[in-house]
């Protein structure tokens, strides 16, 4: 188990820089082919080739009896990624007796910011409108994301204009947990400057712009030792947030990484450092 451990945990260092293979994909989520949740793949969510989701479903969910459920959005700095890497968080929050939703979204080159909001936020909007057809409950629907699907859940958690255009508000998230997120930064490197630019642009895409009273309850985990997203993205956040009348918590985890946070939802983890826990109870809160 502890080798198991180390290849997952080296496999999500890769994933965090785009460089992940299938051997290395098959290691991190070799455990789900064990659970016995229901697992429906590639539900279209709209008509482009990347809009569709995948849904897992506990394994005594009934029908009569609706779960809460966890749109969980994946990172990649906005520019890789897809839902197949990310089954081991799908099967953890299902077993955890969520219904939990990831979508794949389409990333850079292809689409910049703000475009780029339109596939999750689309995804969203129909996780609220067809997910009692599941066993959830568009009722108890909880955002999450990890890096750069952290900062576009926190973004469509605030800036209201999102789900709007989809006829909606954000009042149907009931709460948004961020791990490692990029929320509130300036980018520097040429590709993020392409990507969010230009640089007028950037508080549209810096979500202490959006903090208000109207935000769902936030809780925003980050790990001490992260050195790709730095505190000054929560700190900025809570900044934006004082004095206001919003629910928004903040947590670090001294030991934990860029990778280790997401890492803590793998089985070989064993969510050693209660992130899982943290964030179930802090969603179990809001309901």
């Amino acid at each position: 188990m502890k080798q198991l451990s180390k290849i997952i945990l080296s496999t999500l260092s890769a994933l965090a820089l785009g460089a992940c293979t299938k051997i290395a994909l098959t290691a991190v989520n070799a455990p789900t082919v064990f659970d016995s949740n229901k697992h429906v793949t590639s539900v279209a969510y709209g008509d482009g080739e990347m809009q569709t989701l995948d849904i897992y479903i506990p394994e005594d969910a009934n029908p009569d009896a609706p779960r809460g459920v966890v749109f969980f959005i994946h990172g990649g700095r906005w520019t890789d990624g897809d839902k197949e890497q990310y089954k081991f968080v799908g099967s953890r929050l299902a077993s955890a007796g969520y219904v939990a939703v990831i979508p794949d979204y389409r990333k850079y080159p292809n689409v910049k910011f703000p475009e780029m909001m339109e596939d999750p936020t689309a995804a969203l909007a129909w996780v609220h409108d067809h997910i009692a057809d599941y066993g959830g409950s568009p009722d108890r629907l909880h955002v999450m994301g990890h890096s750069s699907g952290a900062h576009m859940g926190a973004l469509i958690a605030t800036d209201a204009r999102y789900l709007a255009g989809h006829q909606k508000s954000t009042d149907i998230i009931t709460s948004f947990v961020g791990l490692a997120g990029p929320y509130h930064f300036e980018p520097e490197e040429p590709d993020l400057i392409d990507m969010f630019g230009p640089p007028e642009n950037y508080p549209q895409m810096q979500v202490g712009t959006f903090i208000s009273a109207a935000a769902p309850p936030m809780y925003l985990l980050r790990g001490e030792q992260d050195s790709v997203v730095g505190q000054i993205n929560v700190d900025n956040v809570m900044k934006a947030a004082k004095g206001l009348d919003v629910t928004i918590e903040a947590k670090t985890y001294p030991n934990l990484d860029h990778t280790g946070i997401i890492s803590a939802f793998s089985w070989a983890y064993d969510d050693k450092d209660g992130v899982v826990s943290d964030a179930l109870a802090f969603m179990h809160a809001q309901e």
